[in-house]
């Protein structure tokens, strides 16, 4: 039983170490289009071998009618299982998977999910902020989907695309407990920040979600197992720039921002770099968070100068 977005390489991964007599059943929630990509076709065949239907929806990352039918029939799939404490069920988890289960709670249309969500982006929400109204606001996330498998023994397998790689922010964590009973609270208060209460209907009552929060009991059987995230990239993809001749720096592994600011900062690193104003370059890296030296950056800068390939290295959210 598997979901979300960036997991098809990971299915064909685990699937590789299966047979197919062990699978009962399964459903991937992917992102529009992707099964149509060249290098997907044939985990696509190798699910569907598998008895694993493969879903498409989430366009530009914004939940939508295809996104929630696959969320429905991944729901349908475990009603449909009778879980037992003897079963295993593999949860494949990474960066999208809050679009690509959506569950709005009771009383709460999709449109109007999607309104909520789509202004609080729109209105400089950051992650935290945003996965903690979806948390609130589904009747899956928040370890909400944990609960729904309970008691079988539960084996999430997480790509992390958040800054500290926080289990229960991390696609709005579907199968980790929230740090705090609150989140309803919260969410309330996210909302009149950004001015938004008026849009959740009259008969939403919050308060009546935060009295279903899964007992701590449901998560003794759930291993939560982060196996990429922005650090791991990075370290690898500095291990194999060097072995590859490159002088590299590592950046930062934390810089967070929207796309089109953050990018502007690196082409102004790039172009001080290469104007030889290194102390401009030094200052626009720690506005994304660089924490080393100004030494390190003129090291690099003679490295260049001799002719040697540079790179360097950054994430974030």
């Amino acid at each position: 039983r598997l979901l979300a977005s960036g997991i098809l390489e990971i299915a064909d991964w685990l699937l590789e170490k299966l047979d197919s007599k062990e699978v009962a059943a399964g459903v991937l929630s992917v992102p529009l289009g992707i099964s149509k990509q060249a290098h997907s076709e044939r985990i696509v065949e190798r699910c569907h071998e598998f008895g694993i239907k493969v879903m498409e929806g989430a366009k530009d990352n914004i939940p939508d009618e295809d996104s929630l039918e696959a969320c429905n029939e991944i729901l349908a799939t475990i009603s449909r299982q009778n879980l037992e404490k003897s079963d295993v069920v593999f949860v494949l988890i990474s960066g999208g998977g809050s679009a690509l289960l959506p569950a709005p709670i009771q009383g709460l249309s999709l449109a109007t999910k999607q309104e909520i969500i789509s202004t609080l982006s729109k209105g400089g929400a950051d992650i935290v902020e945003l996965n903690t109204v979806r948390k609130a606001l589904s009747k899956v996330k928040g370890g909400k989907l944990a609960q729904l498998l309970y008691p079988a023994q539960v084996v999430s397998l997480i790509i992390s695309d958040v800054i500290g790689d926080r289990l229960d922010i991390i696609a709005s964590g579907p199968t980790a407990p929230s740090p705090v009973a609150t989140d309803s609270a919260t969410c309330k208060d996210i909302l009149q920040k950004y001015d938004l209460i008026h849009l959740l209907p009259q008969e939403v009552n919050l308060e009546d979600n935060n009295e279903s929060l899964p007992a701590p009991d449901v998560f003794k059987n759930v291993d939560n197992i982060i196996f990429s995230c922005n650090k791991i990239a990075l370290d690898k993809s500095t291990q194999i720039a060097q072995k590859l001749g490159y002088a590299t720096l590592l950046v930062s592994n934390t810089t967070a921002g929207e796309a089109k600011t953050v990018g502007s900062k690196w082409a102004l690193i790039t172009k001080s770099f290469l104007d030889e104003d290194l102390d401009d370059c030094f200052n626009h890296l720690k506005s994304i968070n660089y924490a080393g030296n100004i030494d390190q950056v003129k090291s690099l800068h003679k490295e260049f100068a001799t002719g040697a390939p540079i790179l360097l290295l950054g994430g974030g959210e």
